[in-house]
């Protein structure tokens, strides 16, 4: 997290999904702060003596969150990838959508199944796009989705639904076998 404010999802989950245990190896500040549109606009402020203080207690890795830090931090979080699909609800205006994925995925790859209104608008922190139904395709800067990235996502439509298909990552057991080991020349 940088100085100020961050926009972030998250990619794995665990069993406690707290705000507390999600957030427990920060280093946090005075005043700092973690807020969404989602959930009636919740959010929560940390304090020293009460800690995280506020009606956001828990996250999930299908909303994008705003966290403003007083000096630059880092989220670790052990979890597990997403394992069946899921589905990202999108309401009429906008929505803070996360991107539950495990990798950079193109815009219209992730977005394949789902059929945008004309001006629909998906935007990160630094980045935007916006699609035109004319063209069936998205323009603007934004043509990737990446990991613990948050996004906003804008439509003139009521109940969307992106389906997100599950990461699996295929490893290969036998993958030091099959590198061989060639020893440095001058090995003594």
């Amino acid at each position: 997290l940088k100085k100020g404010w961050t926009w972030v999802s998250l990619n794995v989950q665990n069993n406690d999904m707290s705000l507390k245990n999600v957030l427990a190896n920060l280093t946090p500040t005075e005043g700092d702060l973690i807020k969404t549109l989602s959930n009636n606009n919740a959010y929560s402020q940390y304090s020293k003596t009460m800690g995280w203080v506020g009606v956001l207690n828990d996250v999930n890795l299908y909303n994008s969150y705003m966290i403003y830090v007083a000096k630059p931090d880092t989220i670790r979080i052990l979890g597990n990838f997403i394992s069946q699909v899921a589905n990202v609800k999108l309401v009429k205006g906008w929505s803070w959508t996360g991107y539950p994925m495990a990798i950079n995925m193109e815009l219209n790859t992730y977005l394949k199944n789902f059929a945008p209104a004309d001006g629909s608008q998906i935007v990160s922190q630094e980045e935007f796009a916006q699609y035109n139904a004319g063209t069936q395709s998205w323009s603007g800067s934004l043509k990737y989705l990446r990991p613990g990235k948050g996004y906003k996502f804008y439509t003139e439509t009521d109940g969307f639904v992106i389906p997100v298909m599950p990461y699996v990552p295929t490893v290969d057991p036998l993958v030091e076998t099959k590198q061989p080991i060639i020893p440095p020349d001058n090995n003594p």
